[in-house]
């Protein structure tokens, strides 16, 4: 009897088995709109750096000269984010505000990003005495610099690694935005923060 049942509910268990490398390869799917979603990125950061050339001058000035300080708004900023949404939810006014408040702190991140890669790509081209004098190429080696790790965690993680995204990636993302975050706000609110 009970092999009678076994294979009454084997050919169920034979189609799961067939089905497993096309799960696999769906749950692959989110990694690589993943490094998609980054080679965007770059493509935006790219173009803050073409439009706002004084802008991103002035975010790569207070990483330059206040890295620590930059990484202390950056923080503060994190532990504060999820108490401000939740004061704008329970407001009728600040309702409204939370879709720009999200936009707002996105932009903030992506000119800090690309400021941060101007900023890391010349140190590596100084480093390793590079003749690369376009702002365009320094900013590239910068930004491939910091991105290397979390796209190639995506992508292991897509071919079977699964932790290595977790591992490497987010805290090298996290470590990123921080200081992206914090920059920008110490350059838009310099006088304030500093004292000026």
């Amino acid at each position: 009897m009970p092999f009678e049942h076994l294979q009454k509910y084997l050919p169920r268990f034979s189609k799961i088995w067939r089905l497993g490398p096309h799960l696999g390869a769906l749950r692959a799917v989110p990694n690589f709109i993943g490094v998609f979603a980054e080679i965007v990125f770059f493509l935006l950061n790219l173009l803050i750096l073409a439009i706002f050339p004084a802008g991103v001058e002035k975010i790569k000035n207070k990483i330059t000269t206040s890295i620590w300080l930059a990484v202390a708004i950056g923080v503060a900023f994190e532990i504060l984010f999820i108490p401000a949404i939740i004061l704008f939810a329970i407001s009728i006014i600040g309702i409204p505000l939370i879709p720009a408040f999200f936009l707002a702190v996105l932009v903030a991140i992506m000119f800090g990003v690309t400021s941060l890669s101007s900023v890391v790509g010349k140190k590596i081209v100084e480093g390793f005495k590079w003749n690369v004098t376009s702002k365009v190429g320094t900013f590239s080696l910068g930004w491939i610099a910091l991105m290397i790790i979390p796209i190639l965690g995506m992508i292991l993680s897509a071919v079977d690694f699964p932790l290595i995204t977790i591992i490497l990636g987010v805290p090298i993302s996290f470590v990123i935005m921080t200081i992206a975050l914090g920059a920008t706000t110490l350059a838009l609110f310099k006088k304030e923060i500093e004292g000026k």
